[in-house]
């Protein structure tokens, strides 16, 4: 039974669809009887707008289920929908229809879906679901945009950290959501920009200088635990057999910006902090002044952070080292930051070290080996 470790009192303040090129039959279903459709200028408009998707899909119940309406929000309304299994026996596939309630945003929507296209094969973002080349999508002649992509299974961070009250994860756990939290950042500097069928992979920071100056600059301007979303597991892969891969989802507010790298930064510093303070407000106090030392033969670093109450002093399970990274990330100033590479480089270091026997003295020590946190995982991911 996982063992909530409480911190002291603080001393002041489905299965990925077929990727495929959406090749349409000629044999479409008739267009959509616009009659049928509610308006949605009421107040009820979310609702409405579900609606409208169900009628859609239900055109063709030979392929498709309308499952049910998930949310609305300023990035619009969002419904589940199921493929169903085909002839040769393949399970069903989830999917998220996206639609707007609103002319703004219908404008979002639009960048949100390009941005998308960029973020095709990134292991770590939100990906465009394409239907099977026999099948045709019942809701591509409808007016405005329309985003169509993946289901992720296991829920937001948001979630999690709810669940968990006020337990502290395993650190091995957190270095490993860490470097999700890290792979945004580089995917938002390199985007891979594949193609419909570009089969996922770790995003990568490029090897050659000239390639590294050259970012995408994307920042994603809305980053937190709601926007976090967990998928599953990975059993026979080498990074998420033990913890869920994290993906970052609505990108209807991002833009282009100088300074986005550090932007990300601090964003993941917030999002990191998040999870290990329970702050599901993403509400810091004002900035301290904090030391780090990150890597044996680096010099002691001085800056000002919101992160400052990272330490195992506050939060008596966690490791210093990944506390003094989330510090980093969350500096204040822009330039004190670190790079996209030297946090990659500082957190594939501390995964060398990250070993059971390093947390044998911990508070919460049954939970740091592989039984452990698959019983954490189970327990606060998987089974809820």
């Amino acid at each position: 039974m996982w063992r909530r470790i409480l911190p002291p009192p603080p001393k002041g303040p489905g299965r990925p669809g077929k990727k495929v090129p959406p090749i349409r039959p000629a044999n479409r279903p008739p267009p959509i009887e616009l009659s049928i459709l509610e308006p949605v200028s009421n107040r009820d408009s979310a609702q409405a707008e579900a609606r409208n998707v169900e009628a859609y899909f239900n055109r063709d119940t030979d392929h498709f289920e309308y499952v049910r309406y998930l949310s609305n929000g300023a990035t619009g309304v969002s419904c589940k929908v199921r493929l169903k299994s085909d002839g040769d026996g393949q399970g069903s596939l989830y999917f998220v229809v996206k639609r707007p309630i609103t002319q703004g945003q219908g404008r979002g929507m639009k960048d949100e879906a390009n941005f998308l296209k960029s973020f095709r094969g990134d292991l770590h973002f939100l990906q465009l679901f394409y239907f099977p080349v026999d099948v045709n999508n019942p809701i591509e002649d409808a007016p405005g945009t329309t985003i169509i992509t993946e289901w992720i299974e296991n829920g937001t961070l948001l979630d999690l950290i709810q669940r968990k009250r006020d337990g502290q994860l395993p650190n091995r756990m957190l270095l490993e959501f860490f470097l999700c939290l890290a792979s945004f950042c580089i995917g938002m500097a390199w985007p891979s920009k594949g193609d419909s069928g570009a089969g996922p992979r770790q995003e990568r920071i490029p090897d050659n200088d000239d390639e590294r100056q050259q970012t995408a600059r994307i920042a994603h301007n809305d980053m937190h635990c709601a926007n976090v979303m967990i998928g599953s597991l990975d059993p026979e892969g080498k990074r998420h057999f033990l913890v869920p891969i994290l993906k970052l989802i609505d990108f209807d507010l991002a833009s282009v910006e100088d300074d986005a790298v550090a932007r990300n930064m601090y964003d993941i510093g917030m999002v990191m902090r998040s999870i290990i303070a329970g702050d599901i407000n993403q509400i810091v106090g004002g900035a301290k002044l904090v030391t780090i030392k990150v890597g044996e033969n680096s010099p002691d670093r001085t800056f000002y952070t919101h992160g400052w109450d990272m330490t195992p002093a506050r939060y008596n399970n966690l490791d210093k080292e990944i506390g003094s990274l989330v510090q980093w990330c969350m500096a204040t100033n822009e330039r004190d930051r670190p790079s996209i590479e030297n946090l990659w480089a500082a957190l594939e270091e501390l995964k060398t070290k990250a070993t059971p026997s390093r947390y044998a003295d911990y508070v919460n020590a049954i939970h740091e080996g592989d039984d452990g946190i698959r019983e954490v995982v189970q327990q606060l991911i998987l089974d809820p």
